[in-house]
């Protein structure tokens, strides 16, 4: 299972960084991505980055999860490992032609990886609780 997280989670940064660092940021070039995700993207642009960042949020908190003994403060390390992702990402577009930093990009990332961690301790908190009956 550690070795299945590790993979996801290289994966999604690996996907993150291929998607901030494409020159075009309507992302049209990318001909196997679905209409209506393409149109959602771009509609909400500052928001389709928080989104990998929920499931990078997840997918780290679950890692953590997995390590003995249990560290309470690990969604502290998790939220700046998810943190360094994303402003490397956005330094990244500095040097992108077409593409521009965004603060807001940044602040979204984060936030979403603090929604990933959350989901993960309900659902965590639900099955301990189903367990239970």
């Amino acid at each position: 299972m550690k070795k299945l997280l590790f993979i996801l989670t290289l994966a999604l940064i690996i996907g993150i960084f291929y998607f901030s660092w494409l020159p075009d940021s309507t992302l049209t070039s990318e001909r196997y991505l679905p209409i209506w995700l393409l149109n959602w993207s771009n509609e909400y642009v500052n928001l389709r980055t928080a989104v990998p960042f929920v499931v990078i949020g997840v997918v780290l908190e679950a890692r953590s999860g997995l390590q003995k003994p249990v560290n309470n403060k690990s969604w502290i390390y998790n939220t700046l490992l998810a943190a360094t992702i994303v402003i490397s990402a956005e330094v990244g577009q500095y040097f992108t032609d077409k593409r521009h930093t965004d603060v807001y990009d940044i602040l979204f990332g984060i936030v979403g990886t603090l929604s990933g961690i959350a989901f993960y301790h309900v659902i965590l908190q639900l099955v301990k609780k189903c367990k239970k009956c």
